[in-house]
């Protein structure tokens, strides 16, 4: 997929692409999948797909300590081995409280204009192509800087995943 894009330019606005800055976010996130990472949309059509995506997980529901729980503590209990201290009420509580910040930073980002372009080179921003497949959608690294940026957070997540 990188090689492929090497010389080519689309515009911010290509709902194809998600494209991200690496930063941080405002708030300090324990649960949140969106908040516990350092990519900050860049673009309206990530913004949105951010959301789409945090809806869909929030939508899945199951059972913790007798709660209704939905799947954005899930996963936050397999990524974060000290959420499974917490009993059902303050993790439903924390979730709730991460989600309304996530939506108000979301809310207040600074998102490139929709028709600039960006060159596929860059080093400025990581951009993730969307592609349909059998399984569903399916997010690919689009430029070299995103491949090896992806790569090395794989690689951390496995050292960290050993330490323990």
């Amino acid at each position: 997929m990188v090689k492929e894009n090497i010389g080519k330019e689309i515009i911010f606005g290509n709902d194809n692409y998600t494209i991200y800055r690496v930063g941080d976010w405002k708030h300090d996130y324990k649960l949140n999948v969106t908040g516990t990472s350092s990519q900050l949309p860049a673009s309206e059509p990530t913004k949105k797909h951010v959301l789409s995506q945090m809806e869909q997980i929030r939508k899945a529901e199951f059972e913790w300590e007798g709660k209704k729980v939905n799947g954005m503590i899930g996963i936050g209990l397999q990524l974060n081995e000290d959420l499974q201290k917490l009993s059902a009420e303050e993790l439903i509580n924390l979730e709730e409280k991460e989600y309304k910040q996530i939506l108000e930073e979301l809310d207040n980002l600074k998102l490139e204009d929709n028709n600039k372009f960006l060159s596929l080179e860059t080093k400025d921003f990581l951009v993730y192509k969307l592609e349909m497949a059998h399984e569903g959608l399916q997010v690919q690294p689009a430029t070299p800087y995103t491949l090896e940026y992806h790569l090395n957070e794989i690689e951390e997540l496995k050292n960290k995943e050993q330490k323990k």
